[in-house]
């Protein structure tokens, strides 16, 4: 009686795993798993089966079964998950979509090639690919997903087409390698933690057209010195709690200059903690962990309510044409050295130390000169420099000689007037507007 019982039990369990195998996958060719999607069209995708796929793959854009063309459009979800031995595939352009977690922890992947056919990538897709050093995302593509590209640590480049008109968030979090962006303008939205604890970040370049900097988007981006904020940015969140303020670039050590562009409303902050102090939290004291590291500051739009600037390590201050009132004390830029003014009507609320208005430099405009030397919160600092904004703002390095074109000045590198006896790098200024760079 034992013995049946075994056997039985025995019986059961193949059948099981018999059926279990049918149903994990339709038909195998050529050791490559597919479903069939649709017998009225004749499309499959590529899916998981028995062994795990290896080595390089080859997937063909249609396979023959039961004596028909059968078309492979898509990557099923999980289709190679946890293939650590997988080292490189090519997709055909019959494949329209990769679904989430199509290679999920593919370890070993060096290389893809996506064809412009595919229009969706799915959430998790490329997770911990460590060994993927690079990927060229279609223009057929319109979103990045969520964690897309997340702990991918080997990935240096990534070719983000005009195409994509969001990117999820964590999309490339925890991609160590990877050293510069180059966001489209195309792009209106990036999720939080985007780019989270992307170390070897030196420089991105954000869309125009984006509207809102998320929580935690640069995290830990501890080598990206520099960043522009575009103009077409609305709000920057932050996370206050009782202890602790979050801001989209904590951990951003190098961060040393930070430019934010004009546009005709004030950039808004908001939290998404209702309990914590609003109007305190729009004070820019509150923001110090943001800008402990930032040396050089370019103004040319404030944020909303209050203005109040907390940078303990500042030491150079660009203040743009379109700013007309600026609430800056001494107490919190205590470095400042040099303050520059491109606004040729002086923005009122400025108040510093006594002893910061007989060290600090001031340059403004020439046409503005007397101006500021007469304005309130202005007219008491000692040392006050003329300078023709013209004269560095629109250097260009390719134009071509015209007999026509006249040189008109000579400026340095800090904007000031120079004569062709001047030693060093000036920008020469021509009468038809343009500039060059030349070493005298």
């Amino acid at each position: 009686m034992k013995n049946k019982l075994q056997l039985l039990l025995v019986m059961i369990v193949s059948i099981l795993t018999s059926s279990f195998s049918s149903f994990a996958y339709d038909f195998e060719v050529d050791g490559i798993y597919y479903n069939i999607l649709s017998a009225a069209y004749r499309t499959c995708e590529v899916t998981s089966g028995d062994v795990k796929y290896e080595g390089d793959i080859v997937i063909p854009s249609s396979v023959v079964y039961k004596n028909n063309t059968v078309s492979v459009i898509r990557i099923a979800k999980d289709a190679f998950r946890d293939c650590s031995s997988l080292t490189s595939i090519v997709i055909p352009n019959s494949v329209t979509d990769i679904m989430y977690n199509a290679f999920y922890d593919c370890s070993s992947l060096t290389s893809i090639e996506i064809p412009n056919s595919v229009t969706s990538i799915g959430e998790y897709a490329f997770y911990n690919c460590s060994s993927l050093t690079s990927i060229e995302i279609p223009n057929s593509v319109k979103e990045i997903k969520w964690n897309t590209f997340d702990l991918c640590s080997s990935l240096t480049t990534i070719d983000i087409p005009n195409s994509v008109t969001r990117i999820g968030s964590s999309a490339f979090s925890w991609c160590r390698s990877l050293t510069s962006v180059d966001i489209p303008n195309s792009v209106t939205e990036i999720g939080s933690r985007c780019f989270e604890v992307c170390s070897s970040l030196t420089s991105i370049k954000l869309s125009e057209h984006l509207e809102t900097i998320e929580i935690g988007l640069f995290r830990s981006c501890e080598n990206l010195s520099s960043l522009t904020i575009p103009g077409s940015v609305k709000y920057m969140e932050i996370y206050v709690t009782p202890y602790s303020v979050n801001t989209p670039f904590d951990k951003c050590y190098a961060l040393s200059s930070l430019k934010i562009d004009y546009d005709e409303q004030p950039l808004g902050v908001y939290e998404d903690n209702t309990d914590s102090d609003k109007d305190g939290l729009t004070n820019w004291s509150k923001l110090e962990e943001m800008t402990n590291s930032i040396k050089n500051l370019y103004l040319d739009r404030l944020f909303e309510r209050n203005n109040y600037m907390s940078f303990s390590s500042l030491t150079d201050l660009i203040i743009g044409e379109h700013i007309s009132t600026l609430q800056i004390t001494g107490n919190i830029a205590p470095n400042l050295a040099t303050i520059t003014c491109y606004a040729t009507t002086p923005p009122t609320d400025v108040s510093f130390k006594q002893s910061q208005y007989t060290d600090i430099i001031l340059k403004v405009p020439y046409e503005a000169l007397e101006n500021y030397k007469n304005a309130q919160g202005w007219k008491n600092f000692w040392n006050i420099e003329g300078f023709d904004p013209a004269g560095v703002d629109d250097v260009t390095t390719d134009f071509s000689d015209s007999s026509n074109r006249k040189e008109v000045s000579r400026y340095n590198l800090n904007g000031q007037p120079v004569s062709e006896d001047y030693k060093g790098v000036v920008i020469v200024r021509f009468s038809d507007g343009s500039t060059k760079k030349i070493m005298q």
